[in-house]
């Protein structure tokens, strides 16, 4: 009777693998049209089905387990950006790829009146997931300027430390249990001005994905919450410049293509004190503190090299000193120093790979001039070689090892 089991069991298998090998895929990934930048967690939906995907931090996205040799009506949809459908050849057994380039436009809304209801959904496992994109940051009101951490104060189960804090509780959690990860390195001091001020410009966001609970396992390490920022990739299209100012900081984005991929850097330093006083009730303020971070990409064209690859260098450095006048007071300065490199890798079958190698420094340092203070240092250095597999089942199911 055992083995009669067996063998129905095998058979079900292989009849099923056959079932799904039968049947075809679509994989993709979604960009801006004007940049080339990748749109994060846009919606992919086909219409004939009606199921869809949701793309990934990069832009990615994969439909399994479509019938085959059709062609289907695919609609991608992105706030800020004109609605896209596509026809799309569905063939068997195979794989189809596609770049899709979306084109922004201006919304604009009449007067709204929401009433509240209650909507009964089914049960999912990223209920303390909330993505935040660069632009419902700038739609969220600000002080000095935008503020990534300052703008979490607008999402359920987080509190600020203090009126004029930048740092943040989450769920009665303390404010060192979060983890903030840059292209997932690890930022020791994410702050500015002990704490009034993000230390990561919005310039160089493309996405946030942060989490409140159900912590991925791949990203463990706090209690509270974690924040997984995404940085852009540059303009791969055409070069361009900005500068701007605010009544605290001057800062300047500069990004373009290059062979075969594009570039960022994005600069920002404090040029005034006289603001951060009407964050201390007039007290004096001696702040100085600036931030650089930069991105190249490279995409492979060869394909005798690896094929459906890319490779990202990226760098952040920020610093903070506090400049007493007084000899009898003692002077800080801390710094964070990142640096990574990655190589993300699409296969043939619904397969993605990723190698993250990077390097992560803090130093804080207490200088005490002729203070009573003690002279201190504290040195934080973290590298890290990581690797990560994620395949993806006809029944949308994803295995993920690293």
């Amino acid at each position: 009777m055992k083995n009669k089991l067996k063998i129905l069991f095998t058979l079900l298998v292989i009849l099923a693998s056959i079932a799904n090998a039968q049947k075809g895929k679509i994989r993709g990934v979604v960009a801006d049209s004007s940049s080339g930048e990748a749109l994060p967690f846009c919606n992919v939906f086909i219409e004939e089905l009606n199921t869809g995907a949701s793309a990934d931090e990069k832009g990615y996205f994969i439909i399994s387990a479509i019938p085959p040799n059709r062609t289907y009506n695919l609609l991608v949809s992105y706030v800020g950006y004109e609605s896209k459908k596509v026809k799309v050849f569905v063939a068997k057994n195979k794989i189809t790829e596609l770049k899709i380039n979306l084109v922004p436009v201006s919304i604009y809304l009449h007067t709204i009146e929401k009433i509240g209801e209650k909507v009964i959904q089914s049960n999912e496992t990223d209920i303390g997931l909330d993505r935040i994109s660069i632009q419902s940051l700038e739609t969220i009101p600000q002080g000095v300027e935008t503020d990534i951490f300052r703008s979490l104060q607008y999402v359920a189960g987080v509190n600020t430390t203090g009126d004029i804090s930048a740092r943040y509780n989450v769920r009665g959690g303390a404010s060192n249990q979060n983890l903030v990860l840059l292209d997932n390195v690890t930022i020791y001091n994410p702050f500015h001005a002990f704490g009034i001020f993000s230390a990561i410009d919005p310039e160089m966001i493309n996405g946030i994905e942060f989490f409140k609970g159900g912590f991925p396992a791949e990203n463990g390490g706090r209690l509270s919450s974690i924040m997984r920022i995404t940085s852009k990739e540059g303009n791969k299209f055409n070069y361009g410049a900005k500068a701007s100012g605010s009544f605290l900081t001057a800062k300047g984005f500069v990004e373009g293509p290059i062979p075969y991929g594009s570039f960022f850097v994005s600069g920002r330093r404090s040029h005034t004190r006289s603001i951060l006083k009407k964050f201390l009730n007039g007290s004096e303020a001696p702040f100085d503190f600036y931030d650089i971070a930069f991105s190249i990409n490279y995409r492979n064209t060869d394909p005798n090299f690896i094929d459906d690859s890319k490779w990202i260098l990226s760098g952040f450095f920020s610093n903070d000193e506090t400049n007493n006048n007084n000899p009898f007071r003692e002077n800080f300065k801390w710094t964070n120093n990142l640096l990574s490199l990655r190589r993300f890798q699409v296969y043939s079958s619904p397969l993605y790979s990723e190698l993250n190698i990077s390097v992560s420094n803090f130093k804080g340092e207490v200088i005490p001039k002729l203070s009573d203070a003690r002279a201190k240092r504290n040195e934080v250095n973290d590298f890290t070689l990581r690797m990560d597999f994620n395949y993806i089942f006809d029944n949308r199911d994803e295995l993920g090892v690293g």
